[in-house]
This record gives structure tokens, C-alpha cells and sequence, in this order.
């Protein structure tokens, strides 16, 4: 302010006259303050609010990690409804993980000084990308959760097959199956022999219903039907798994999908319609014993498509109009022991399709219409 008042006197003096610019002086020293004042402003306001955000977003994952423990000894609770009621919660959790922040759909202030972002169209875009990015991104956490889910059903079966040694003594709100089971170690053989070791394994009864509430709650998410987020984009991994009535028809998977070594039983198993876009879809060594299996319309996109060794006992069997879209997709060693096996209308599309050692048992086995376009 005073080196503006001497350069105004300093004028002054040396023309004996004021010139009409310096009056100009004092109002833009004002506008420049007062642009500093903004934008320091401006500045604390954003520092201050990125504080607060990232404070609640650390207590927001420190909530959803107790949560997660909480959770966990829910579902090894003795006492099956707890059990259930750790599956809701979980589920509850896992779509707050897979939830986009309040922050996602932000564009970042220097976007909008692109000309492009001046148009609404254009921002609505960028939300949209930003969204369908974090939705397509990795979320560890919310595998975690899937992850427990698989596990619970990759546990024994609580129904033994006859003649298993086994002992059942009812412990309150549960039983407890005892069963000694025999492994024999080292190389057997002519010449040769192993020693055999006895192991005792505990297995909980009464959880059937958690069995059932776990898949119908991964299925409804896998169908994008449930409220909350979709699960579609997460990896599962069934291997071993028992799966009783299994019904993921119209389910889609985006990520790898693994069945292998499955039991699935009941009445029927169903597939229909069913979708795999994940890099590999594995059936190597599943077993399917309910009375009728369905593939029916579903589609198999990826690297790898695999029934390796899988085994199928009911009477209908049925892959008709499948389309196996993978670069390789194998049935090798696959048995089919129904009356029925239907491939009409399916549709090789990958570059190796193979059958090698393949066993059909049953009465009918039909590839009426079948299409196989690879090598």
C-alpha cells in the first residue's frame, strides 16, 4: 500500500499532473488481495475436508475388519441359527466393501479444464468410467468375505455314505459325527509296503440350512437379483464343496469359477443358462449324483473349459445347446453313466475340443446337431 502511495506521489511530482492509471492502482491491490484471501481459503477448505474423508474412511475399514472377525466365529458357532445369521452378515458386509465412496463419481477439478469436460455428456462419461472402474478392480477385501463363504461349503458333508465308521452323540443345540477314517502313507505295492495312520474328524450336524442359505445367497448376487451390489465380478472357488439341489441357472460368473472335486446331489442340478467369462472354468473331477444334471444354453467363454475326470451318475445328463466359446475345452476321461447324455445343438467354438477317454454308459447318448468348429 505504500509503495503504491510513493510511485502515485513520485508521478506526481515528476509530471506536476496525476495520470489517470494510477488511480488504478489501489482497486487492483484490492482484487489481488482478495484473490490471495480466496484462495488460501480455498485451499485450507480442501486440505481440512480431504482430512475428514480419509479419518472416516480409516474408521470405516477398521469397523468393517471387526465385522469380519465378529463374522467369522459366527459361522464356527455350534449353534446353527448364529451360523445363518453370520451368512447375512456377511453378505451385508461383503456389499459394503464392493459400495463405490462418496467420492468415486468426483471429477478431479484439473478434468474440468479440459474443453471436453464443459459438456455434461462428457462429465456424465467420466462418472460412469470412474464407477465402472472400481467396479471391475480388485476388492481384496470383499474376495475375503467370498472367500470364508466357499470354505464353509468346501467343509465335510455332515450325511455319511453307508457303511462309514461313524458315531453320532448329541452335544445340545448340535450333534457331533466322530469318524475314524484310515490313510495309508508311503509307496504300496509289490515288495513294498505303507504304514497306515488312524485320523478322528469331528463334523458338525444341523448345518444343512447354513449350506442352503450360503448358496442362495451367493446365486441371488451371482444373478444381480438381490439388493445390494453384484457379486458377479469375484472369484469362487468350490473345489471339493458338497452342493445339494445346486440351482445357479441364469447366474454369471466374470471371474475364474472352480468346481473341481465337487459333489453335487439331490434331485437336480442345474446350469442352465448359466454363464463363465473368467479366464478358467474348472469341473476336473466333480461328481454329479443327483437325478438330473443341467448345462442346458449355458456359455463358456475364457482360456480353459474343463470336465476332466468329472463323473456323471443321474439318469439325464444334459449340455444341449451349450456353447464353449474357451480356446480349449476338455472332457477327457469324463464318465457319463445316466440313461440320458444330450450334447444336441452345443457348439465347440475353441481352437482344441477334446473327448480323449471319455466313457458313455447310459442307454442314449446324443450329439444330434452338435457343431464343432475348432482344430
Amino acid at each position: 500500500m505504500h509503495l503504491a502511495t510513493a510511485v502515485v506521489a513520485a508521478g506526481e511530482q515528476a509530471t506536476g499532473q496525476v495520470q489517470p492509471w494510477f488511480g488504478l492502482t489501489q482497486p487492483w491491490a484490492t482484487l489481488i488481495a482478495a484473490i490471495g484471501v480466496i484462495v488460501a481459503a480455498s485451499i485450507t477448505f480442501s486440505v481440512a475436508a480431504l482430512n475428514r474423508r480419509q479419518t472416516q474412511e480409516h474408521w470405516e475399514t477398521i469397523n468393517r475388519q471387526t465385522r469380519f472377525t465378529t463374522i467369522a466365529t459366527q459361522l464356527a458357532d455350534p449353534n446353527p441359527a448364529v451360523r445363518i445369521a453370520g451368512v447375512a452378515a456377511m453378505e451385508a458386509l461383503i456389499d459394503d466393501w464392493l459400495t463405490p465412496p462418496a467420492n468415486t463419481n468426483r471429477i478431479p477439478w484439473h478434468r474440468h479444464l479440459h474443453p471436453r469436460m464443459w459438456a455434461a455428456t462428457d462429465r456424465a462419461d467420466a462418472r460412469r468410467q470412474r464407477e465402472q472402474r472400481f467396479h471391475d478392480g480388485p476388492h481384496p477385501q470383499a474376495q475375503a468375505g467370498i472367500n470364508v463363504l466357499c470354505a464353509y461349503l468346501r467343509l465335510p458333508a455332515t450325511t455319511h455314505p453307508t457303511g462309514d465308521s461313524a458315531t453320532t452323540h448329541p452335544t445340545g443345540d448340535s450333534a457331533i459325527t466322530h469318524e475314524t477314517i484310515t490313510i495309508t502313507r508311503g509307496r504300496t505295492g509289490k515288495g513294498l509296503q505303507g504304514h497306515h495312520i488312524e485320523q478322528t474328524r469331528a463334523y458338525q450336524h444341523d448345518d444343512h440350512e447354513v449350506r442352503n442359505s450360503i448358496l442362495r445367497t451367493i446365486v441371488d448376487h451371482l444373478r444381480d437379483i438381490a439388493p445390494g451390489q453384484s457379486w458377479q465380478s469375484l472369484y469362487y472357488d468350490f473345489t471339493g464343496a458338497n452342493l445339494h439341489n445346486a440351482d445357479f441357472t441364469n447366474t454369471t460368473f466374470q471371474g475364474t469359477a472352480k468346481f473341481s472335486g465337487a459333489r453335487f446331489h439331490g434331485e437336480q442340478t442345474s446350469f442352465d443358462k448359466a454363464q463363465f467369462h473368467g479366464d478358467r472354468t474348472l469341473f476336473d473331477g466333480a461328481q454329479f449324483r443327483g437325478e438330473r444334471t443341467w448345462f442346458g444354453e449355458a456359455q463358456f467363454h475364457g482360456k480353459r473349459t474343463s470336465f476332466g475326470g468329472a463323473q456323471f451318475h443321474g439318469k439325464r445328463t444334459s449340455f444341449g445347446g451349450a456353447q464353449f466359446h474357451a480356446e480349449q475345452t476338455s472332457f477327457d476321461k469324463a464318465q457319463f453313466h445316466g440313461e440320458w447324455t444330450l450334447f444336441g445343438g452345443a457348439q465347440f467354438h475353441g481352437v482344441r475340443t477334446l473327448f480323449g477317454g471319455a466313457q458313455f454308459h447310459g442307454v442314449r447318448t446324443l450329439f444330434g446337431g452338435a457343431q464343432f468348429h475348432g482344430e
